[in-house]
């Protein structure tokens, strides 16, 4: 392989698998560009209704009947005698009379698809393999559109042949032939759609949602549950810890708390929640790796009781103080004591801090797409309510999720990240006194497994 077919494959790569590690940081525009694409490429919008498929879908209902052979011959032949494109709205009457004639050879009649209380979804792997451009449902359309131009040359197609090969073997070269024309504006120009198509198809096919399965079910009642077993160890045996200790564990067993609380939902565990938490649960680790790693502990202690006077004080005088005793207690200074003005210990980024830490991909990884969710940013939005539209004639858009997020998962990161922490507590402590978790044993990944699960659950307390 020569040098100039290695750098054609690389950008191909970059192309077809781009890494962040390919763009470089403009300073001038303040953007990341990728060098292979150094222009924001403008999208066409097409959103819904892909006119030059849904009007053949009348022919592709027939042609599951009927097959390819010589009715499809005939109905081209038809089509060039009327340079017809024969889409369903542009049959005329006369044309329908005409048409019927040819169809009564074959024992059928021509039928509207696209009429009042039609259901899209009926027709949804016929409407998705037209759009398939190696098709032959596809090439056939791409004839028909042709045709009326009289653009189709007279010899691509061997009618001697098996016609459903014929077009398959030669759906490259026609949707090319097509696309020639197309950008020639020699086609397209005058396709369509009525306004009573479009009133039908936006009543009748409206935006669709695919039910899928939740990704992770919890398992209820699991026997030797550490997330709730090690929190109640360390509750009875808290006063023989020493100070230092008690901060590391405290903020361990924080990351526990969130962890056993996302079970009890199942959109939790599946959607926001797990991504918001998946953030803080990587904060709490950094945050401990950097305090044992700088002999930090105490400094950080007495900051947080310093900042706790503050919450004090501003809850004071108000109407929800009934829980005020446990931060008086938790506070060893007095209340009129200096408080810091700084809110946060940890004054750098916490991108700045993973690359001290030596945690850079883990914070690439874990916390930076997962800070959209608690800054609520569009990205989060669109990650967590949006879908893809299920309904065949609505391309390239997204519309709104009734159920939970299908684009996140968050479950397993949580647990890479918790047995990192309980990693480094062990090494903190100087012995391998804390377990690891596995997600198998608290978590199913078949809402089928957890149903059984549930049953058998309920056959035992019976």
């Amino acid at each position: 392989m020569t040098d100039r077919d290695l750098e054609f494959e690389e950008m191909l790569r970059k192309r077809t698998n781009p890494n962040i590690k390919d763009f470089k940081f403009d300073k001038k525009k303040s953007l990341f560009i990728n060098p292979v694409v150094p222009e924001a490429k403008s999208s066409a919008g097409e959103l819904y209704i892909y006119s030059l498929t849904v009007g053949h879908l009348w022919i592709i209902e027939e042609v599951k009947s009927l097959g390819f052979g010589d009715f499809i011959k005939d109905l081209i032949l038809f089509a060039k005698r009327n340079k017809s494109d024969l889409l369903e709205w542009n049959i005329s009457q006369s044309e329908e009379i005409e048409l019927n004639q040819l169809l009564s050879k074959y024992n059928t009649t021509f039928e509207r698809k696209i009429v009042s209380g039609m259901n899209i979804m009926k027709y949804k792997e016929e409407l998705e393999l037209l759009k398939e451009k190696n098709h032959p449902y596809h090439t056939l359309s791409r004839i028909f559109h042709m045709v009326k131009s009289n653009l189709l040359p007279e010899d691509i197609l061997d009618y001697s042949n098996k016609l459903e090969d014929e077009l398959e073997e030669k759906s490259s070269i026609i949707n090319a032939i097509y696309l020639g024309f197309k950008a020639a504006g020699a086609v397209e120009e005058e396709i369509m759609l009525p306004k009573s198509v479009i009133d039908i198809l936006k009543e009748f096919s409206p935006c669709m949602v695919e039910k899928k399965e939740l990704k992770y079910y919890a398992k209820v009642g699991v026997e030797n549950n550490y997330f709730e077993r090690l929190p109640k160890l360390f509750s009875m045996n808290w006063d023989w810890l020493a100070d230092n200790e008690k901060v590391i564990i405290s903020k361990l067993l924080y990351s526990f708390k969130i962890i056993k609380e996302l079970n009890y939902s199942l959109f939790a565990i599946n959607g926001v929640l797990a991504a918001a938490s998946t953030r803080i649960l990587f904060d709490n680790y950094w945050q401990s790796k950097y305090l044992i790693e700088n002999n930090e502990i105490q400094q950080y202690k007495e900051f947080a009781l310093d900042r706790m006077r503050l919450h004090i004080l501003k809850r004071t005088g108000k109407e929800d103080i009934e829980d005020i005793g446990i931060l008086m207690l938790a506070s060893n200074n007095d209340l009129l004591d200096p408080i810091p003005i700084h809110g946060d210990y940890f004054k750098k980024s916490a991108r700045d801090y993973a690359i001290q830490l030596n945690l850079k991909d883990d914070y690439d990884k874990y916390y930076e797409y997962n800070s959209e969710f608690i800054h609520a940013s569009l990205t989060a939005i669109l990650s967590s309510l949006m879908v893809e539209c299920a309904n065949p004639e609505h391309l390239n858009h997204l519309t709104v999720s009734p159920s939970s997020s299908r684009y996140i998962d968050a479950i397993p990161h949580i647990f890479d990240i918790i047995n990192a922490h309980i990693s480094l507590v062990n090494e903190y402590l100087g012995e391998e006194i804390l377990e690891n978790v596995k997600l198998e044993d608290y978590f199913f990944k078949e809402r089928e497994s957890f149903l059984l699960y549930m049953e058998s659950m309920q056959n035992e307390a019976e």
